[in-house]
Protein backbone atom coordinates (compact mmCIF):
# COMPACT_ATOMS: atom_id res chain seq x y z
CA UNK A 1 0.00 0.00 0.00
CA UNK A 2 2.88 2.14 0.76
CA UNK A 3 4.66 1.87 -2.34
CA UNK A 4 1.34 2.59 -4.39
CA UNK A 5 0.87 5.68 -2.05
CA UNK A 6 4.47 6.65 -3.09
CA UNK A 7 5.07 6.17 -6.48
CA UNK A 8 1.23 7.84 -7.28
CA UNK A 9 2.21 10.90 -5.45
CA UNK A 10 5.91 11.17 -7.08
CA UNK A 11 4.77 10.58 -10.28
CA UNK A 12 1.90 13.58 -9.75
CA UNK A 13 5.00 16.09 -8.64
CA UNK A 14 6.29 15.00 -12.02
CA UNK A 15 8.89 12.26 -11.60
CA UNK A 16 8.55 9.72 -14.25
CA UNK A 17 7.34 6.65 -12.94
CA UNK A 18 6.09 3.59 -14.67
CA UNK A 19 2.56 3.01 -14.99
CA UNK A 20 3.30 -0.61 -14.59
CA UNK A 21 4.99 -0.40 -11.35
CA UNK A 22 2.26 1.83 -10.02
CA UNK A 23 -0.60 -0.88 -11.22
CA UNK A 24 1.62 -3.75 -10.37
CA UNK A 25 1.62 -2.76 -6.36
CA UNK A 26 -1.91 -2.02 -6.37
CA UNK A 27 -2.99 -5.33 -8.20
CA UNK A 28 -0.79 -7.25 -5.79
CA UNK A 29 -2.66 -5.53 -2.63
CA UNK A 30 -5.72 -6.64 -3.96
CA UNK A 31 -4.38 -10.06 -4.78
CA UNK A 32 -3.25 -10.50 -1.26
CA UNK A 33 -6.44 -9.50 -0.38
CA UNK A 34 -8.04 -12.64 -0.48
CA UNK A 35 -5.39 -14.34 1.73
CA UNK A 36 -7.44 -12.35 4.11
CA UNK A 37 -10.06 -14.13 6.01
CA UNK A 38 -13.28 -12.26 7.60
CA UNK A 39 -11.70 -12.97 10.81
CA UNK A 40 -9.06 -11.99 10.56
CA UNK A 41 -7.79 -8.28 12.53
CA UNK A 42 -4.51 -6.94 12.28
CA UNK A 43 -4.26 -3.54 14.85
CA UNK A 44 -2.90 -0.57 13.05
CA UNK A 45 -2.09 2.63 14.42
CA UNK A 46 -0.25 5.87 13.45
CA UNK A 47 0.96 6.53 10.08
CA UNK A 48 1.00 2.77 9.30
CA UNK A 49 -2.91 3.39 9.73
CA UNK A 50 -2.66 6.41 7.96
CA UNK A 51 -1.20 5.35 5.11
CA UNK A 52 -3.77 2.56 5.01
CA UNK A 53 -6.71 4.68 5.29
CA UNK A 54 -5.55 6.67 2.59
CA UNK A 55 -4.82 3.83 0.22
CA UNK A 56 -8.03 2.79 0.73
CA UNK A 57 -9.72 6.00 0.32
CA UNK A 58 -7.85 6.56 -3.05
CA UNK A 59 -8.77 2.90 -4.03
CA UNK A 60 -12.59 4.14 -4.22
CA UNK A 61 -12.24 6.28 -7.27
CA UNK A 62 -9.61 3.57 -8.89
CA UNK A 63 -10.68 1.79 -12.07
CA UNK A 64 -10.13 -1.74 -11.20
CA UNK A 65 -11.09 -4.64 -13.08
CA UNK A 66 -10.91 -7.39 -11.19
CA UNK A 67 -12.07 -10.26 -13.37
CA UNK A 68 -8.92 -9.39 -15.57
CA UNK A 69 -7.04 -9.76 -13.00
CA UNK A 70 -8.23 -13.28 -11.87
CA UNK A 71 -9.72 -11.63 -8.44
CA UNK A 72 -13.06 -13.74 -7.44
CA UNK A 73 -13.99 -10.17 -5.16
CA UNK A 74 -15.14 -6.76 -6.25
CA UNK A 75 -13.33 -3.94 -5.77
CA UNK A 76 -15.87 -2.78 -2.94
CA UNK A 77 -15.48 -6.17 -1.78
CA UNK A 78 -11.60 -5.75 -1.76
CA UNK A 79 -12.11 -2.47 0.14
CA UNK A 80 -14.23 -3.87 2.85
CA UNK A 81 -12.13 -6.42 3.76
CA UNK A 82 -8.94 -4.47 4.08
CA UNK A 83 -10.47 -2.39 6.02
CA UNK A 84 -12.00 -4.90 7.94
CA UNK A 85 -8.63 -6.14 8.64
CA UNK A 86 -6.38 -2.99 9.06
CA UNK A 87 -9.17 -0.67 10.32
CA UNK A 88 -11.69 -2.06 12.51
CA UNK A 89 -11.34 -1.02 15.92
CA UNK A 90 -11.31 -3.27 18.83
CA UNK A 91 -14.86 -1.60 19.88
CA UNK A 92 -16.45 -2.67 16.99
CA UNK A 93 -15.93 -6.83 17.07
Amino acid sequence: MKAWLDLTERRKFGEKIDSRDIRKHRNDVCRMSELLGEEIMIPTKGIIKKDISEFLLKMETEELDTKQLGLRQSKEEIIRRLTNCYLRDDRDS
